[in-house]
């Protein structure tokens, strides 16, 4: 199979000082396809930035250190950032030991035209500090102990029910697993 060739005569390379780059047309900018620029910074403690697109339409930006947007300043209201995609997904990913964390000095709504899926590797703590309200046409339950199973469905209640000890001996308890 033959090399692609690459065409360097249409690159162009600005030096603006040692610190900071552009790049115009370079052939092998990304591992998907040539870059069309490329603008390109670094600190004197050698954190790198970068903001590329690639023919192939991907744009990246790269940065070592935190990337902050603000916007909205002068705004007279309405939606100052939108996030969307046409096609495709849209992923958060906090690496290492990130949070993620989503705040609202106002309300926050949260709207979902298909189904929504919450999972926890471990705890899921929700503090109200009104009230908790939940509308739904079915709502199932499915817990091995705690307060809000009916009693004598808990794990343990289960397993005493029939015996000398009885079932409200043991409401409350929790099981912990043998294999944690």
């Amino acid at each position: 199979m033959a090399e692609k060739e690459l065409n360097w005569h249409r690159k162009s390379f600005f030096n603006i000082g040692n610190d900071f780059s552009i790049t115009v047309k370079d052939p092998v900018t990304g591992e998907e396809s040539t870059g069309v620029y490329q603008l390109y910074g670094v600190t004197d403690d050698k954190r790198q930035s970068s903001i590329f697109l690639t023919e192939s339409g991907k744009m990246s930006i790269l940065n070592d250190g935190p990337l902050e947007i603000h916007t909205g300043g002068k705004s007279q209201g309405g939606v100052n950032i939108q996030i969307s995609t046409a096609s495709g997904d849209i992923t958060i990913t906090a690496n290492k030991n990130g949070q993620v964390r989503i705040r609202s000095t106002g309300d926050m709504t949260f709207d979902c035209d298909g189904n929504m899926t919450i999972n926890s590797g471990r705890d899921l703590d929700i503090n109200v500090a009104g009230a908790l309200r939940i509308g739904a046409l079915s709502a199932d339950l499915q817990a091995q102990t705690g307060n809000m199973l009916p009693e004598g469905e808990s794990f343990t209640e289960k397993c005493f029910a029939k015996s000398k000890v009885g079932a409200s001996a043991v409401r409350g308890f929790k099981v912990t697993s043998l294999l944690s």
